[in-house]
């Protein structure tokens, strides 16, 4: 959910919804709400579209593509070319392109979890210390002290 309410200036909305079409952590509600906002505020948000069309064909979609697209909308800011990127956005997210995957804003990661994923990624030689109590992992002052 956008906690934008309104904007200064179309170059303010402009800026914001350029930085959404790349923020992970929003979906494309979230972005169309953040549009419908800025299409409140500034009746002039849109230029005219530019003639340069987009490439229609998915199969050559991908991470370049879409931020050469994203290079294009700040030099034209079309209804055209927003729409354009939304599309790719959302089929390379089908497509499971890590860079563009969604991120939770939610954080239900417990230490115990940290501890998990720590053990799994440390090479073999550190998972037995790991699977000591992190307490007793610690550095003690004492072995702190001749180093001040």
């Amino acid at each position: 959910m956008s906690s934008i309410k309104s904007f200064d200036n179309k170059h303010a909305a402009r800026a914001h919804l350029i930085i959404s079409l790349i923020n992970n952590r929003l979906l494309e509600v979230d972005i169309d709400e953040d549009i419908s906002i800025a299409r409140g505020c500034c009746s002039d948000l849109y230029l005219a579209f530019d003639n340069d069309l987009p490439m229609l064909n998915v199969d050559k979609w991908n991470l370049d593509y879409f931020y050469s697209q994203i290079g294009r909308v700040e030099l034209v800011f079309s209804k055209e070319r927003l729409q354009h990127i939304l599309e790719v956005r959302k089929y390379l997210r089908e497509q499971g392109v890590p860079e563009l995957q969604y991120i939770s804003t939610r954080n239900h990661v417990t230490d115990a979890d940290l501890e998990e994923k720590k053990f799994y990624n440390e090479p073999e030689t550190i998972k037995p210390k790991l699977k000591q109590p992190l307490a007793s992992r610690r550095i003690s002052d004492s072995s702190t002290r001749k180093y001040k």
